[in-house]
């Protein structure tokens, strides 16, 4: 386990995760200010964050940012896989209107 999250919506948990395999995602974009909440979520990695609805929404829209930039370039699949999940995620706690809740080792 490197950083899970989940949210708990219509009496069922939702789970995601970014293993640690995944981390060099943040790394790519580090200090990078096109991406500032998801180098807010990296500075606090490790202090176990909660994300409200609307932070997920910008987190969103961020990671269509990013699909897109790094869809131009056919090397980058895994980071298109982990961002297509993160958005699955992200976009359903938004709509929901719920609080993520985020545990690191």
């Amino acid at each position: 386990m490197a950083f899970d999250m989940f949210f708990i919506a219509d009496s069922s948990k939702t789970k995601e995760k970014i293993n640690h395999s995944e981390e060099f995602i943040f790394h790519l974009l580090d200090g990078n200010n096109e991406y500032p909440e998801i180098n807010l979520l990296w500075e606090n990695f490790y202090n176990g964050p909660e994300i409200d609805s609307e932070r997920s929404n910008r987190l969103v829209h961020e990671l269509l940012k990013l699909k897109n930039e790094f869809s131009k370039h056919n090397q980058y699949k895994l980071i298109q896989f982990i961002v297509d999940r993160l958005l699955i995620f992200f976009s359903i706690a938004y709509t929901k209107r719920v609080i993520v809740t985020c545990i690191s080792d």
